[in-house]
C-alpha cells in the first residue's frame, strides 16, 4: 500500500494488460517490470537490448510462490509404472539442469556449475535466499474460489481509484472469511 500511496503506479494501470506490461518492459518503455519465476525464461528471451537485473522486493517477509507441482499417481491408474517413470525422469538431476539452464527454479538436485547464466544463477540464489529464510508463501487466491477474479478486481479497482487500500483489503477479507465461513 505505501507504493500506491506514494504515487508509484500511473492511474491508468489498470488498463494494461498482463502482456502489454510485459512488452512494455522489453522495448523499454517502463523501467521494471513485477513479475515472477515463471516469465524468467521469456525475459531472457526478449529483453536483449539492454542490461537488466533482478531483486527481491525490499521489506517483503513472504514472497507469493507455490509448492510446487505435486506428482501424484491415483491408486487405480492403469499405467503406474509410466507415471513412475516420467516422475523419476522429470526429477532426475540431468532433467532439473535443463529446466534451470532454460531459466527455471529446479526443485532437485542440480550442478549449478553447468548453468553458464549468470542472471539464471542469480535467480536460483534468490530463490534459495527465500527458503533460507523460510519466506516462500503460497499464492493468497487460491484458498477459495475464483480467488483470482476476485483478487485481481479488487487490485484494479485500487488502481482505478474506485476503492482505497483499505476498502481493497476489507473487501478482500471478507471475501475470503465469507468462502471459509461456509465450509
Amino acid at each position: 500500500m505505501v507504493w500506491y500511496n506514494e504515487g508509484f503506479y500511473d492511474p491508468d494501470a489498470s488498463g494494461i494488460t498482463y502482456e502489454d506490461s510485459n512488452l512494455a518492459f522489453y522495448t523499454q518503455l517502463c523501467p521494471m517490470i513485477l513479475t515472477g519465476s515463471w516469465l524468467f525464461g521469456g525475459v531472457i528471451q526478449n529483453a536483449t537490448e539492454f542490461d537488466w537485473d533482478i531483486f527481491l522486493l525490499p521489506g517483503k517477509k513472504y514472497n507469493t510462490g507455490s509448492g510446487g507441482n505435486v506428482f501424484v499417481v491415483p491408486r487405480n491408474a492403469k499405467n503406474k509404472d509410466l507415471a513412475y517413470e516420467f516422475i523419476d525422469l522429470t526429477l532426475k538431476p540431468e532433467s532439473q539442469t535443463i529446466m534451470a539452464q532454460e531459466g527455471g527454479i529446479p526443485v532437485g538436485k542440480v550442478d549449478m556449475n553447468a548453468i553458464p547464466n549468470p542472471k539464471i544463477k542469480q535467480l536460483n540464489a534468490l530463490f534459495n535466499q527465500i527458503k533460507s529464510n523460510d519466506g516462500l508463501a503460497f499464492y493468497p487466491d487460491w484458498p477459495i474460489p475464483d480467488g483470482w477474479s476476485i483478487f485481481g478486481g479488487a487490485i484494479q479497482e485500487l488502481m482505478s481509484g474506485k476503492k482505497t487500500p483499505e476498502e481493497m483489503l476489507e473487501y478482500m477479507s471478507e471475501e475470503y472469511y465469507s468462502y471459509k465461513n461456509s465450509l
